[in-house]
Formats: C-alpha cells, structure tokens, sequence
C-alpha cells in the first residue's frame, strides 16, 4: 500500500547479493527481500491482482505506459496509437 500511495516500483528479491546491480534500486524503486519469507498468504496466479476491476485498471495504465514508452522511440505514430485505442476499446 505505501509503495502504491507513492507510486514507487517493488522489486522483489529472493536473495540477490547486489554484486551486479540485480539488488540495488534504479529510479523510484523499492527492493523487497523474501529471503525470510516462509509462505504465501493470497496471490492470483495469473494476474497477481485480487479481482476483475483491478486487472483492467492495470491493463489500461501499462497501455498507456508503454504507448508513451514506444511513441518516445517512435515505433509507433499516431495513427497506430489510434488503432491500438480503437480495437482495445479502452
């Protein structure tokens, strides 16, 4: 919840020692250890979400996301964006 509230990235980490950079955080990201995890309380196993409606919010936000990710590189002009808006109905 603090990581959403601040719109901060989890990185989890089941052992990693850094020693290449795997564990050490980039930008705005949090490295959470489970090195001491014992077990797993509730996850979906698909989506990782705990219902429908969340599933589509984080759909839409990637969307954008990566719509601006490839658009920043131009691999995708405007009128792909268009069609990528028109047949995903979003």
């Amino acid at each position: 919840r603090h990581c959403h509230e601040r719109n901060l990235a989890v990185n989890p980490q089941g052992g990693n020692t850094g020693m290449v950079g795997g564990s050490v955080p980039v930008f705005d990201e949090i490295i959470l250890s489970t090195a001491r995890m014992n077990r797993v309380l509730s996850f979906h196993s698909v989506s990782g979400c705990p219902g429908f409606a969340e599933v589509l919010q984080t759909f839409s936000t990637c969307k954008g996301m990566l719509g601006e990710i490839l658009s920043a590189f131009e691999f995708m002009d405007a009128v792909c964006m268009q069609l990528v808006r028109r047949h995903l109905h979003l």
